[in-house]
């Protein structure tokens, strides 16, 4: 019986973590059986240029304090420690370097793979980790083609291989790593409201978790970040 473990890869800026971020993750994990999914958040996320980011610092406290409750999650400071620009391919050759003998679904939504071609060595990065890209039921295409920026589509091949993923559509790349395009139910929400909202000194009881909230409130932390 294999040792490797299915760890599941989750970046983002994460300005603050919310539920929506928290129950797609608990939805993969589930679909995928995955042993557990680290969430990594970004020093400076090279596609959000110019947002107002808050302190590493108190971004990774939140974090630690919205995933201590589920054993399955953790939480990584490799990006935070890295200080420059966090690009994923970095990311994942460190994961793939530093733990051989586990497996890595680098966890992304739909949207932001719809452009994989505007990140750095985007060709290079299916070279280290599988894929799971994320869709709410009925926003995909039936179109299986469409599914990817024209770019890489030609290194991929449908697989249809039996395995068992709901609602899950599977391509294999060349060089044996895989795209799974599953469903989720998800939770329509972003830090941007999120923030919006705290900083009008609103409620945003219910968006995240509980302690998260009180510690969000408490400390007034976008009260002054009103965009």
């Amino acid at each position: 019986m294999s040792n490797r473990k299915k760890i599941g890869l989750l970046g983002g800026s994460f300005n603050p973590v919310h539920i929506g971020h928290l129950r797609a993750a608990e939805e993969i994990k589930e679909n995928f059986y995955l042993d557990k999914v680290i969430f990594i958040p970004a020093s400076v996320n090279p596609l959000k240029v110019g947002e107002n980011y808050l302190n590493p610092d108190i971004r990774l406290e939140m974090l630690d304090i919205a995933l201590k409750d589920n054993p399955y999650f953790e939480l990584s400071d490799i990006e935070i420690e890295r200080e420059s620009p966090s690009y994923t391919i970095d990311t994942l050759k460190y994961f793939y370097n530093d733990f051989p003998n586990d497996d890595h679904y680098f966890i992304v939504g739909s949207e932001l793979f719809s452009n994989i071609n505007t990140w750095k060595k985007y060709k290079e990065l299916f070279l280290y980790s599988n894929f799971i890209v994320i869709h709410r039921p009925g926003s995909r295409s039936s179109d299986k083609e469409s599914y990817f920026p024209l770019e890489i589509k030609n290194d991929f091949r449908y697989l249809n291989d039996g395995e068992s993923y709901r609602d899950t559509e599977v391509f294999e790349h060349k060089s044996k790593s895989r795209i799974y395009f599953s469903s989720i139910n998800g939770i329509e929400m972003s830090s941007t409201m999120i923030r919006n909202l705290a900083g009008k000194n609103r409620s945003i009881k219910y968006l995240v978790p509980v302690e998260l909230e009180k510690y969000i409130v408490y400390n007034k932390i976008y009260t002054e970040e009103i965009e």
